[in-house]
């Protein structure tokens, strides 16, 4: 079977919305709307209904709500409909935010937290009250946060949009955060950055442990930096960045990074596509690559930055493409080593490629076309928490299939590796025989001979 890039945007989103352990039949889920018990997410939160391991699911709306999840284990929040971005979080620019003005949702020492489908937009104070913020905080005011983790976790944003926000996602240092981002859209209707100081990002993330970026849509912060991290791991992989005033992606504080595919656009004088150690080496200077991507270069100036001196941003298998009147220059600058690019090329047309259309879905996307139907629709495996080495079985929807009918059953890890892919016979019923899997929780996923994908969850102990 294929796998590219809907498999993994397919496992990423499963990931989040079933980030569940071995024990995933007590999982809860806890529904939040106008007609619900809990109108808002802050009401199910202060009433006690989100416990570890519960799924939110919110009906569509637009919400100004504001909330803190803190000390909880793999909570999931995303969409009862199944559109993507038809839940919306709006702060309307206020800044009354959560947590002392931080943030629309703060995530305080909650391992494993997903936000799927969801849109985000005009957190903090933006504009001119934003600006007469300056150096008390509002620079760091954000759509998500992330804080205080006390021991190792992951938490993932899939699917999810930004947009007018003063920061789209902010990440307080720590050593235990690692953050996985994917498809999602970072200013696509209205720019973030809105506190205008030169400080405030699409995504800001402090020194964490780790961050993945998967297939992400940057449209531009007009007045900073579309990802700004201080990670000391990133990896960062297809997507669309582009940026007119700032940087695409800024490593401040050097680190390891290693980048592939996906298009990047340096739209403004001295714009900076790629910059490495521009502060300072506190993560350790290293060698990194950046490999099969396309570079659009619209302006003159533009710039790419190593500021680690001995160590070598290596480019390769990068598509060049120039755009406006007659030779347009690219600046490499040290004193760190850059290879593999030229410095100057014929522009190919006046202007620059209009950007593409949302990646997350935004504006009624079919979130739930990417999650598959519910495992309700009749596939089911058993046991639901398996025995090291021993064999899954399964059940499959509906009539028998015919012999040939070549469905295949994958699994996945819930960190978003396809661990295998298993032809089925001709049975309604059946096994398959799993490798030794580490402990932990798992997700089948069945694809049906119409495109359609059915998943189950179970536990390996």
């Amino acid at each position: 079977m294929k796998q590219g890039h809907t498999s993994w945007a397919y496992a990423w989103l499963l990931a989040g919305l079933l980030a569940l352990g071995p024990g995933t039949g007590r999982a809860q889920t806890v529904l939040v709307g106008a007609s619900r018990t809990y109108p808002t997410l802050r009401a199910a939160v202060n009433a006690g209904a989100v416990v570890s391991g519960a799924t939110v699911r919110i009906d569509d709306g637009t919400y100004a709500d504001v909330c803190i999840i803190r000390g909880l284990a793999n909570v999931t929040i995303t969409s009862a409909s199944g559109r993507a971005g038809g839940v919306v979080f709006d702060n309307a620019g206020l800044g009354n935010l959560a947590l002392g003005g931080k943030a629309i949702i703060v995530v305080s020492n909650s391992p494993g937290f997903a936000a799927v489908g969801l849109w985000f937009k005009n957190a903090g104070l933006g504009g001119s009250a934003g600006v007469a913020q300056q150096g008390l905080g509002a620079g760091n005011q954000a759509g998500l946060r992330f804080e205080d983790l006390t021991s190792a976790g992951t938490a993932r944003v899939s699917y999810c949009a930004f947009d007018g926000c003063v920061t789209g996602i902010f990440a307080a240092p720590n050593a235990n955060q690692s953050l996985v981002i994917d498809h999602c859209d970072f200013g696509y209707e209205r720019p973030n950055g809105q506190a205008q100081d030169g400080y405030s990002h699409d995504a800001y993330l402090g020194e964490i442990r780790a961050l993945t970026c998967v297939d992400n849509h940057w449209y531009g912060d007009p007045y900073a930096n579309n990802c700004k991290t201080r990670a000391a791991t990133n990896t960062i992989s297809g997507g669309y960045n582009a940026n007119s005033n700032g940087r695409c992606v800024e490593l401040p504080s050097c680190g390891n990074y290693a980048i592939t595919g996906g298009i990047y656009v340096g739209a403004g004088r001295g714009q900076q596509p790629f910059a490495y150690g521009a502060e300072n080496q506190n993560n350790g200077t290293f060698s990194g690559t950046i490999s099969g991507i396309t570079l659009r270069i619209g302006v003159t100036n533009a710039t790419i930055w190593n500021n680690a001196a001995g160590t070598i941003m290596a480019f390769s298998g990068t598509t060049q493409e120039w755009y406006g009147t007659g030779t347009i220059p690219l600046i490499l600058r040290g004193p760190g080593a850059i290879t593999g690019l030229a410095t100057s090329g014929p522009a190919r047309a006046p202007a620059l490629p209009a950007a593409p259309g949302p990646v997350s879905g935004i504006g009624g996307g079919p979130l739930a076309a990417a999650v598959g139907a519910p495992a309700s629709a009749g596939f089911a495996v058993y046991p639901t928490r398996l025995g090291r080495g021993a064999p899954l079985r399964y059940t499959l929807p509906g009539a028998a299939p015919a012999a040939g009918a070549a469905l295949e059953l994958e699994v996945w890890a819930l960190t978003g590796q396809r661990l295998g892919v298993h032809r089925l016979g001709a049975g309604a019923t059946g096994a398959v025989d799993l490798p030794a899997l580490p402990v932990g929780g798992y997700l089948a996923c069945l694809r049906l001979s119409d495109g359609r994908r059915l998943t189950a969850r179970f536990g390996v102990e």
